[in-house]
């Protein structure tokens, strides 16, 4: 298990967060090598992503709209400045373009009536949300994983396909010299075994508890930046 800096060097845990975390935001220090920016974060969206983790009211269909948007890229970081200016406009009624064909506004909604009933089912089986079939479309393994992340506080950890690359390649001492290197057994996550497997490489890799959360929000942020460096 290693962790590697932009050019190959082995380097301590402490010295790749503080590499790797800043890139994450908009106007962080640039690594000086391509990654996906897309979804880079501004200030203003990651404190209202971590008000919703610290608060003690149940999600509204507004928290659950700002979650959802924030993990798939609808959210206009540049002009979020000091309010959430949703991409595109009519979020969540819109379908996301590219490959993604996705309309959460009947499922956002039955998440928000239902939310009492969610979390105490998820006290007694963990795998229900990840299990529960909701209408409209885009609520997979994945989105249903992040809201977990959000109902949980935390405790249950968010799940990304480049926070997991990221991890992989860790464990698997893979250096960042370009070219990008494949990492090993990588597949997304679709069932709960595959989940409790992707939190078992978090802990594996040294990522640890912060609080009440299974890693940290600093720890994921740089893995996702981490992961954007292989294949």
């Amino acid at each position: 298990m290693t962790f590697f800096d932009q050019d190959g060097g082995p380097i301590p845990y402490h010295q790749w967060l503080t590499i790797y975390r800043p890139p994450y935001f908009l106007g962080g220090t640039p690594l000086g090598r391509k990654f996906n920016k897309r979804n880079q974060s501004s200030l203003f969206i990651e404190s209202q992503v971590d008000a919703l983790l610290t608060q003690p009211e149940l999600l509204s269909q507004n928290d659950l709209t700002l979650g959802l948007a924030w993990k798939i890229g609808a959210i206009d970081h540049r002009a979020s400045t000091t309010s959430v200016v949703w991409n595109p406009a009519n979020f969540p009624v819109a379908l996301i373009g590219g490959r993604y064909k996705w309309n959460f506004s009947q499922s956002i909604p039955c998440l928000a009536a239902n939310m009492t009933a969610i979390v105490n089912q998820l006290t007694a089986d963990p795998a229900y949300l990840l299990d529960l079939k909701l209408p409209g479309t885009g609520l997979g393994p994945t989105n249903k994983l992040a809201i977990q992340f959000f109902v949980t506080h935390g405790s249950e950890p968010i799940y990304d396909i480049y926070a997991h690359k990221g991890a992989l390649a860790i464990d698997q001492n893979l250096s960042t010299v370009p070219p990008r290197q494949p990492v090993a057994g990588y597949k997304p996550v679709q069932t709960w075994s595959d989940y409790q497997n992707f939190k078992c490489l978090l802990r594996r890799i040294g990522l640890q508890a912060c609080g009440g959360m299974f890693i940290s929000r600093d720890d994921d942020r740089a893995l996702w930046v981490y992961g954007h460096l292989f294949k």
